[in-house]
C-alpha cells in the first residue's frame, strides 16, 4: 500500500480513537459521572484549563520536540489519563480525588496536542486539497463522538464498564507504534528558523487571526449548544439508554454533511457554502425549542448537525490559505509553522466554547435548554457578520487550487 495512503488512513483512525477517550469525560449521564459527581465543574475546569493552555503553547512545544514526538506524547497523555481513572475508580473513591485531578491534566494536555499534530499532518500531505481533507479528517473525529454514547451504552448493557478502557488503551498503544514507524518528522532550513515562531502572524496577521479566533469560538458555542444543551433536552425527556443513540443522531448528520458538502468544497469557494448553512443554522435552532417530543428533538438536531456540518473546516482553510498567500508574497515558502500556529489558536478557541457550555451545563443543570437555542441565534448572525467582514476584506482569492506546500 502507498506510504502516504497508509499515513493518511492511521491519521482518520487515531483521530475518531483520540476524540472517543476526551468524549469520555464530556459527554453526559454515563457511568464514569459517578466518579465526578461530587464536583464537575472543578475536574472540568482542569480538563479544560489543560487543554487550551497547551493547545495555545503547541507551536513553541512541537518546535522543540518536534511533531512526531508531541503526537505521541499526546497518545501517551490518553494512555496516562485511563490509568489514573482506574486508580480513582478502584482506589480513592469517593475518599480521594487526587488520581482523578490528575487524570484531568493528561486528558486535558493530550487532547489539542494530539488533534493540532493530526491537522497539521493533513495540511503537509494535501495543502491544494487541504478544505476537503480537513473536513475528511473532522468526520472521523465526529464518528469518535459519534460513537461515544453508543459504546458506552452497549458497554453498560453487557456489564462491561471499566472493562472496555482496557480495549481502547490496547488501540492505543497500537496507534503509538503505528506514529513511531510510519509518520515523518517535518524539516525546517535553518535559514527558516525565525519563521519557526510565527513571526509572520505576529507582526501582519494578528488582528486577523483574532478575528478568526473569536469567528471559531463563536461556532463552538453553537455546536455545543445543539450536542449538550440538545443532550439535556433529550435526557429529561426519555430514558438514559434511549437518549443516549438518540443524542448520536446530532454528530451522524454532521457526519453526513461533511461527505455531502465535501464535493461542493473541491470546486466552491468555501464561503458560499458558509453562507448557504447559517439559514439552516436558525431554522433548527428555532424549531427545537418549541417540540417535547423525542423524534422531533431528534429531528431538529439531525437539521442543526448538517448546518454545523463543515463551518470549522471552512473557516481553518480560509485562514490557511490568507497565510499561506502572505508567506508566498514576502518570499517565505516554509509557511508550515505559521499554519501549525494558527491551527494552535483556532483549536484552542473552539474547546474554550465547549468547555464554556460544558462547564455551564454543570453549573445550572435544571435551567431551561430552550433558552440556549434562542440565544445562540445571536451566536449564528454574529458569526455571519464577522465572516462576512473578513471575506470582505481579504487581500488575496479565498479559492482554494494551486496551492502547493515545498517541502524541503
Amino acid at each position: 500500500m502507498n506510504k502516504k495512503i497508509s499515513i493518511t488512513a492511521l491519521l482518520f483512525l487515531i483521530g475518531t480513537l483520540h476524540t472517543m477517550v476526551f468524549s469520555f469525560i464530556q459527554f453526559p449521564g454515563t457511568f464514569i459521572d459517578e466518579d465526578i459527581s461530587q464536583d464537575p465543574i472543578l475536574y472540568k475546569g482542569i480538563l479544560y484549563l489543560f487543554t487550551v493552555g497547551v493547545s495555545c503553547f503547541h507551536q513553541p512545544i512541537s518546535r522543540q520536540f518536534g511533531l512526531k514526538n508531541v503526537l505521541l506524547l499526546g497518545l501517551l497523555g490518553n494512555i496516562i489519563g485511563l490509568l489514573l481513572l482506574f486508580i480513582h475508580h478502584y482506589l480513592e473513591h469517593p475518599v480521594y480525588h487526587f488520581s482523578l485531578y490528575l487524570s484531568m491534566a493528561f486528558f486535558g494536555a493530550a487532547m489539542l496536542s494530539v488533534v493540532n499534530s493530526l491537522v497539521t499532518y493533513i495540511i503537509i500531505e494535501f495543502p491544494a486539497k487541504s478544505v476537503t481533507a480537513i473536513t475528511a479528517m473532522f468526520i472521523f473525529l465526529n464518528f469518535g463522538l459519534m460513537l461515544t454514547p453508543i459504546a458506552l451504552n452497549a458497554a453498560v448493557s453487557i456489564g462491561m464498564t471499566w472493562s472496555t478502557f482496557f480495549v481502547v488503551m490496547i488501540l492505543l498503544m497500537f496507534s503509538m507504534l503505528a506514529v513511531k514507524m510510519l509518520f515523518f518528522e517535518p524539516q525546517y532550513p535553518k535559514e527558516y528558523d525565525h519563521l519557526r515562531s510565527g513571526t509572520l502572524i505576529w507582526k501582519e496577521m494578528h488582528r486577523r487571526l483574532a478575528l478568526y479566533v473569536l469567528a471559531v469560538f463563536l461556532y463552538s458555542l453553537i455546536e455545543s449548544t445543539f450536542s449538550l444543551w440538545g443532550a439535556q433536552m433529550l435526557i429529561a425527556r426519555a430514558p438514559l439508554n434511549i437518549a443516549e443513540y438518540a443524542i448520536s443522531v446530532f454528530w451522524i448528520f454532521m457526519i453526513i454533511g461533511q461527505l455531502l458538502f465535501m464535493v461542493p468544497l473541491y470546486y466552491l469557494q468555501p464561503r458560499k457554502i458558509f453562507y448557504f448553512l447559517m439559514p439552516m443554522l436558525i431554522g433548527a435552532l428555532l424549531y427545537i425549542p418549541e417540540q417535547s417530543q423525542l423524534s422531533k428533538i431528534s429531528y431538529g438536531l439531525a437539521i442543526g448537525g448538517m448546518g454545523c456540518a463543515v463551518i470549522y473546516p471552512i473557516v481553518l482553510s480560509l485562514l490557511e490559505m490568507e497565510i499561506i498567500q502572505a508567506s508566498l508574497v514576502n518570499r517565505h515558502v516554509h509557511y508550515l509553522p505559521l499554519i501549525d500556529t494558527a491551527v494552535s489558536f483556532l483549536m484552542a478557541a473552539y474547546l474554550l466554547g465547549s468547555a464554556v457550555v460544558d462547564i455551564w451545563t454543570n453549573i445550572v443543570p435544571n435551567a431551561v435548554p430552550s433558552h440556549y437555542f434562542y440565544l445562540a441565534i445571536g451566536l449564528v448572525i454574529a458569526i455571519t457578520l464577522l465572516m462576512y467582514y473578513l471575506n470582505k476584506t481579504r487581500t488575496v482569492s479565498s479559492g482554494i487550487k494551486g496551492t502547493f506546500l515545498r517541502r524541503d
